[in-house]
């Protein structure tokens, strides 16, 4: 391997955290590929090594997720796949992203799925990557550094991961941010929405249309003005708490 790569879509950042969390494991500097506003025309060949993560969208790959890889293409290249998930599951994520990058000319060599905290509903996956996590993580990089050292695409055996390969319906989370009279019309959000949902000669609206729930705007607008309606806060955590309350363990598949 002569080029290190890493190319994550992370609305929250915490995709991202985990790719560099693997990343950093690994002796060889990076080069950083963030396709979370927009995409790039990337092409790697069989010198190549990428770390492709995606968080879990209804048990799916993020539609502007896969949109925006399916413009990868790779010859032979050996990559890694990271998908993160808010404490409930990963479904047909990880085995949709894996389809995604072989049908575009990618060595799928490692694939894991990992806790992170909820994005909708933050106290379900509070605190994760915890410490016992991280130890997961560093045990995947360990893994993944031996089948670089030894990499031969010739004798690469598939990876097999979990997931049904007719994929589960996906569906969009219902609730959408609202915006309050704090917002000073700034333009911070329009101009880091991935589904480009707001306008950024309206900011204080939201093509509901389009939203995905990626709560990017939350978490970033300076002013607290994006949130939930208290409503609708309170009815998705009811309907998540069964599914979410247990502590979920990371999955590695090498």
């Amino acid at each position: 391997m002569r080029n290190y790569h890493m190319v994550y879509f992370s609305p929250t950042n915490t995709t991202q955290k985990i790719v560099k969390e693997i990343a950093g494991n690994l002796p060889e500097p990076f080069k950083e590929f963030d396709i979370t506003v927009q995409g790039h025309d990337l092409s790697f060949g069989s010198e190549d090594f990428v770390i492709v993560g995606i968080p879990v969208y209804s048990g799916r790959v993020p539609a502007i997720a896969r949109e925006r890889l399916s413009s990868m293409s790779g010859n032979k290249t050996p990559a890694a796949l990271a998908a993160t998930f808010g404490n409930r599951h990963y479904d047909d994520a990880l085995l949709e992203l894996k389809h995604l990058l072989e049908s575009s000319g990618f060595l799928v060599v490692g694939a894991a799925a990992f806790v992170t905290e909820h994005s909708v509903v933050p106290r379900f996956g509070k605190g994760r990557p915890d410490e016992s996590d991280k130890r997961v993580i560093q045990q995947f990089t360990a893994s993944l550094k031996n089948k670089i050292n030894i990499w031969d695409a010739d004798a690469h055996m598939e990876v097999k991961v979990k997931g049904n390969p007719e994929y589960r319906k996906y569906q969009s989370i219902p609730i959408k941010p609202h915006t309050t009279s704090a917002c000073t019309k700034c333009g911070l959000c329009a101009g880091k929405c991935p589904a480009k949902a707001i306008p950024p000669d309206n900011p204080r609206k939201t093509d509901k249309q389009k939203c995905v729930t990626c709560v990017r705007c939350i978490r970033i607008c300076p002013k607290g003005a994006r949130k939930f309606y208290k409503l609708e806060s309170f009815l998705a955590e009811r309907s998540l708490k069964k599914l979410c309350s247990e502590y979920k363990q990371p999955e590695i598949f090498m």
